[in-house]
C-alpha cells in the first residue's frame, strides 16, 4: 500500500527538522546499580577461581547443586541464566583442562591452571550471583560453583 502511495504521489523527503521530530532520543545505558543498591551481574566478568580443596575446609563454603532452582518463574529464570552463563563461560577452561589431561595423563593442579590463566588474560568468566564463586577441583578436573553461606547477624 505504501509502495503504491509512493508511486502515485512521489516520495517526499523530510527536512532535517521533521526528521529530528520523528527520530527517537537515544536511550541511556541501564544503571549498574538498581534502586535497592543491587549491582547487575549481566555482562560483567571475573577471573577469580578458588581451589575447591582449600575452599571447602571453610565451613561457610558449600558446593552448589547444578540443577535449576526457584519457587517462582522469576527465580527459576535467574537460576537458569546464572547456571547457563557459568557453563558456557567455563568452556575455554574446560578445554584447557582436557588438553592438559591428554598430554600429561593427569589433571592440572590449581597452580598450573592459574598459571595458564595468567598467560591468557582474555579468558574471563561471567560473574555469578552474590556469594557464589567459581572453583576448580584438581582431583576431578572439574569447574564447580561454590557458595558462601550467609552469616547470621
Amino acid at each position: 500500500m505504501l509502495l503504491l502511495g509512493c508511486l502515485a504521489f512521489g516520495c517526499a523527503q523530510l527536512s532535517d527538522e521533521e526528521l529530528a521530530k520523528h527520530t527517537p532520543e537515544p536511550k541511556e545505558a541501564p544503571p549498574a546499580v538498581d534502586d535497592q543498591g543491587h549491582r547487575s551481574i549481566i555482562g560483567r566478568k571475573t577471573r577469580e577461581i578458588l581451589d575447591v580443596e582449600k575452599a571447602l575446609k571453610d565451613p561457610a563454603m558449600r558446593l552448589v547443586s547444578p540443577k535449576i532452582e526457584g519457587s517462582d518463574p522469576f527465580t527459576q529464570y535467574g537460576s537458569a541464566y546464572s547456571r547457563m552463563a557459568s557453563d558456557v563461560g567455563t568452556i575455554p577452561l574446560k578445554q584447557q583442562i582436557k588438553q592438559f589431561k591428554v598430554f600429561n595423563d593427569r589433571f592440572p593442579t590449581y597452580k598450573e591452571l592459574m598459571d595458564w590463566m595468567k598467560k591468557n588474560p582474555g579468558v574471563e568468566l561471567p560473574v555469578l550471583p552474590a556469594r557464589r564463586l567459581y572453583g576448580y577441583d584438581a582431583r576431578t578436573g572439574k569447574m564447580v560453583v561454590l557458595e558462601r553461606k550467609e552469616s547470621k547477624r
